[in-house]
């Protein structure tokens, strides 16, 4: 299971990569966007190669259980 889940982790991290190469090539300068309660842009420069978008997640770790478990030893 555990390398199931590190395999997901990377896969996840390549789509966003290319996610952020496809934003960075076709993204207009600015493009806005609605939120509740405020209009926001988002800017093609957001989406150059100073900035890495990674998975919020802690690869080693691929239970709830696991999780409990490690916080209660």
């Amino acid at each position: 299971m555990s390398a199931i889940h590190k395999r997901l982790y990377v896969g996840l991290k390549n789509e966003f990569k290319l996610l952020a190469g496809v934003f960075k090539t076709y993204l207009p300068p600015e493009y806005p966007y609605d939120v509740p309660g405020a209009a926001r842009n988002v800017k093609q420069t957001d989406f150059d190669d100073r900035v890495d978008i990674l998975p919020v997640a802690d690869p080693n770790i691929f239970s709830m259980s696991q999780r409990i478990s490690m916080a209660q030893t």
